[in-house]
């Protein structure tokens, strides 16, 4: 169940950019890895923004059938529960292993096992963390 009218929409119209967002950031990290595979908080991003539009797919249809949801209407809180959760997960997991620093210290980017060694991965993992914390906070509304 999502907020009635033109609120209601706006809100799953966010899961649905924030997702996407996610899932296009996680996977060109993903398929820019140098070597080897990618780490698993990356992997966990893809997870995250693919449970959401999953998600997102179903809270819509059931939502646009009837107001109360198709079936059991607590499926829809408890999934928007989940994806709260999980988009809260994948914000902390990506902070603590990027730990934050400037995309311009080459001492940083080099070390770090996520940026490895790119600027440009340092700035769409950090560009992902963001748009994880965006996603769980407006699920949190």
């Amino acid at each position: 169940m999502h907020p009635q009218g033109l609120a209601g929409w706006v809100l799953r119209g966010l899961q649905f950019i924030f997702a996407v967002i996610v899932l296009a950031l996680a996977g060109a990290l993903v398929a820019n890895q140098p070597s080897g595979g990618s780490p698993s908080q990356i992997n966990y991003d893809i997870f995250v923004a693919v449970f959401a539009l999953l998600t997102w797919f179903y809270t819509v249809a059931a939502s646009s059938f009837s107001p109360d949801g198709i079936g059991a209407p607590i499926l829809i809180i408890v999934l928007d529960a989940l994806n709260t959760l999980f988009f809260f997960a994948g914000g902390i997991a990506m902070a603590v292993a990027l730990r934050v620093h400037s995309c311009g210290n080459v001492a940083y980017v080099l070390t770090n096992g996520i940026t490895a060694g790119s600027a440009q991965r340092c700035h769409e993992a950090q560009a992902a963390t963001a748009f994880l914390w965006f996603g769980m906070s407006y699920l949190y509304v």
